[in-house]
């Protein structure tokens, strides 16, 4: 993700193109934006634009803050899969020194469910190296082609040459 700010005003006074590019498939997703951009307005031109194409990113790059970067994700996550739990039971300054029995049995529920979600991450980090190892498996093929055609281009264009040589 990355920003172009200073250029002319459209109709609407937007100064700024923002630039979505999915690293995979090489596609490039384009809008105008206002030139102050919220994290909340980026996230939903992002669902809008890239996610519903590309599905979610493993990561984005971008040179904002990591305040803005931070907010994106927060709402990037609210709009495509519902709401992020920013805190636990567990979190350091959360305010459960005034219930401890409350405390105690939050603990146990969060103790079962990290039974859950650890079988549940060993599965999606299974999935995830699956489809990694396709990614990188049509990735490899895809630099070969291109290898390929470079090769065919190059001798193609050494054989006109010649070509050209013994025709003057």
């Amino acid at each position: 993700m990355d920003f172009v700010f200073g250029l002319p005003p459209d109709s609407k006074r937007r100064t700024g193109i923002v630039v979505f590019v999915d690293r995979f498939s090489k596609m490039v997703h384009l809008a105008a934006v206002p030139a102050e951009v919220t994290a909340k307005r980026m996230a939903r031109l992002f669902v809008d634009m890239v996610f519903r194409h590309h599905g979610m990113p493993i990561d984005i790059v971008s040179d904002r803050d990591p305040h803005f970067t931070a907010r994106f994700w927060q709402e990037l996550c609210r709009h495509a899969r519902g709401p992020v739990n920013e805190s636990t039971v567990s979190t350091p300054g959360v305010d459960t020194l005034n219930n401890n029995e409350q405390h105690t049995q939050a603990g146990l529920v969060v103790n079962k469910d990290a039974e859950l979600i650890t079988e549940f991450s060993s599965k999606a980090m299974d999935f995830v190296q699956r489809r990694q190892a396709v990614i990188r498996f049509v990735q490899d093929a895809i630099a070969a082609s291109v290898d390929r055609q470079k090769l065919n281009a190059d001798n193609n264009a050494e054989e006109t040459l010649m070509n050209s040589k013994l025709v003057h």
